[in-house]
Order: C-alpha cells, then sequence, then structure tokens
C-alpha cells in the first residue's frame, strides 16, 4: 500500500479526501435552498399564505393598471378638447 498505510488506513484516508468536500457542497446546496427568496426547479417556492397575498397584489395592480388607461384616455380627451379651443380662439 502507498506511504506505508494498510488497506484500512488508504480507505479511511480515500473516505477523508473525497467525503470531506462531498459534505461541504451538499451543505451549501442545502444552506442555498432553505435562503428566502430561493428558486426551486420550478420556480420561486412560496407558501400558501403568500400565494393568497401575490393574488390580492396581483388582482390591486390588475385594478390600478384599469385605472391607469381610463385615466389617459381622460387625459388624451383633456387635450383634444384643448387643441380645439385653441384652434377655435
Amino acid at each position: 500500500m502507498p506511504f506505508g498505510l494498510g488497506a484500512f488506513e488508504t480507505l479511511l484516508v480515500l473516505a477523508i479526501v473525497v467525503g470531506i468536500p462531498i459534505a461541504l457542497v451538499v451543505l451549501l446546496v442545502r444552506a442555498m435552498a432553505r435562503r428566502p427568496g430561493a428558486d426551486g426547479p420550478t420556480g420561486p417556492q412560496v407558501g400558501r399564505h403568500q400565494t393568497a397575498e401575490l393574488d390580492s397584489t396581483r388582482h390591486r395592480l390588475e385594478e390600478l393598471e384599469a385605472k391607469l388607461a381610463c385615466t389617459e384616455e381622460k387625459v388624451a380627451f383633456t387635450e383634444s378638447l384643448l387643441d380645439d379651443r385653441r384652434k377655435g380662439s
């Protein structure tokens, strides 16, 4: 055996040399998976309460987008009235 080690000692050294880096990689991957906002294989991982909150926020965003579209129409109408008034003067 190399360096005057027996079979058991060689296997023990090999297990330590190979096992420690593998264990560190596994620990790193597990720590990254647990961090807040971590994305899973299918996208962001959210709980049920977060899903309800996202749905509520999405609904509120749709309402605000509808209001914005209405406001933009009103602005365009007002601008056309002002243009007509300027031309008529």
